[in-house]
């Protein structure tokens, strides 16, 4: 069971890290990355990026509701309830996706993290 990870980044070559680390005098391997893994990771890249894309429209739309609120355009809550709920309604699929993924996510890597 791995101890410790190793995260790089630049032009150094996998394998003349290990051979280094092993120089050292520690043991030093690459971890296997299974198909079952890079299926989970490629389905899981596609949901974040329709999230990502969903949030963004919903964002969006919120941030031109919000200029034209205060631009005075808008009907007040009390006299357009309708309208509200249907921004509401427009908006709450996509940000509860975003959420979900986001949450979703944290709650599987909380089982990989080691208290320090």
């Amino acid at each position: 069971m791995p101890t410790h990870q190793l995260r790089s980044s630049g032009d150094v070559a996998t394998a003349t890290l290990i051979q280094a680390i092993q120089q050292a005098g520690y043991d030093a391997s690459e971890p296997a990355y299974t198909a079952a893994e890079a299926e989970r990771d490629a389905a899981e890249q596609a949901t974040l990026s329709t999230g990502c894309a969903q949030h963004s429209a919903a964002g969006i739309l919120a941030g031109a509701i919000d200029d034209r609120g205060n631009a005075g355009w808008l009907p007040a809550l009390a006299t357009g309830q309708g309208f509200w709920i249907a921004i509401g309604l427009l908006i709450w699929p996509s940000w509860s996706t975003a959420a979900d993924t986001f949450f979703t996510g944290a709650w599987r890597n909380s089982a990989t993290i080691t208290p320090t």
